[in-house]
C-alpha cells in the first residue's frame, strides 16, 4: 500500500511540474537563444514558431517564411562551412522603458575557427503570453 501511495505521489508530482514547464509560458533570452540554436541547426519550421506573426495576414506569413527558408539554410552552411559553433549563450535582455510587453536580447555566437558575433533580438509578448521574436 505505501508503495502504491509513492507511485502516485510520484505520477502527480510528475504531472504537475509537466504542466508548469508546458504552461509556464517563454522566457525572451531562452527564445533567443533557441531561435539561434534552430537557425544553426537548419531548422526553418523551428525559427518561424519563434517569429511574432499576430498582426501579419496570411500572404505577410508566407512571405515571411519563404525568406526565413531561405536565410536558415545559407547560415546553416555557412557555420558547418567554417567548422561548426563553439558555443551560444546568452549575454543579457534588456526591458523595454515604454513597454512591458517589450524586451531585447543579445545572443553570443562563437563559432569553431575562433570567431564571436553578437545578434541582438526584439522581442514582444504574443496574445498567449508567449515571447516571441519581432521582424
Amino acid at each position: 500500500m505505501k508503495s502504491l501511495k509513492k507511485y502516485l505521489l510520484l505520477a502527480f508530482t510528475a504531472c504537475v511540474l509537466f504542466m508548469v514547464s508546458a504552461c509556464g509560458g517563454s522566457k525572451p533570452g531562452d527564445v533567443a537563444v533557441e531561435f539561434t540554436q534552430a537557425m544553426i541547426d537548419g531548422n526553418a519550421d523551428k525559427c518561424f514558431s519563434y517569429l511574432y506573426l499576430d498582426e501579419m495576414e496570411a500572404a505577410q506569413k508566407d512571405f515571411a517564411k519563404g525568406k526565413i527558408n531561405v536565410m536558415v539554410k545559407g547560415t546553416s552552411e555557412q557555420i558547418k562551412a567554417r567548422g561548426g559553433v563553439k558555443s551560444v549563450k546568452l549575454v543579457d535582455v534588456t526591458d523595454d522603458k515604454t513597454d512591458e510587453k517589450r524586451k531585447s536580447a543579445r545572443v553570443e555566437l562563437t563559432l569553431n575557427d575562433g570567431e564571436s558575433k553578437v545578434d541582438s533580438f526584439n522581442l514582444i509578448k504574443d496574445k498567449k503570453g508567449e515571447w516571441k521574436i519581432l521582424l
